[in-house]
């Protein structure tokens, strides 16, 4: 799901745009899951913090590691090659942001008061 959210056609939609400053990124793939990176401003995506399947099935830091092995915590960033994780970072910064609900309200509003009830059918006289 990253590995396809990273490449230059994919449709990949900000909760809000990308603080220059270090902090949580959410986003939506065209897939329809919801995701959580963290995002560092000097180093780009550092990690996952929750992803969320359309299904509703959730991925969240920490709560899945590799029991098989060493228990270590399994990164869903660390399966992307460099490169993949490189161009999922420049696609983010590049992607839209939903517009503030304050901006909708302000566009949508104008329009339902030019709107007006409809008026009741006359009748005929027969």
């Amino acid at each position: 799901m990253l590995a396809a959210a990273a490449q230059p056609q994919s449709a990949v939609i900000l909760d809000q745009p990308i603080d220059p400053v270090s902090g949580p990124l959410e986003f939506t793939t065209s897939a329809l899951w919801r995701v959580r990176l963290w995002r560092d401003a000097t180093q780009g995506l550092h990690h996952t913090q929750e992803a969320v399947s359309p299904d509703g099935r959730t991925w969240q830091w920490g709560c899945q590691r590799n029991w098989t092995t060493d228990g270590n915590i399994i990164e869903p960033l660390d399966m992307l090659t460099p490169e993949q994780r490189h161009q999922l970072d420049v696609r983010l910064q590049s992607a839209v942001a939903w517009p503030e609900p304050e901006l909708i309200a302000s566009a949508v509003l104008p329009l339902q008061e030019r709107v007006k009830a409809k008026a009741k059918p006359m009748r005929r006289a027969r």
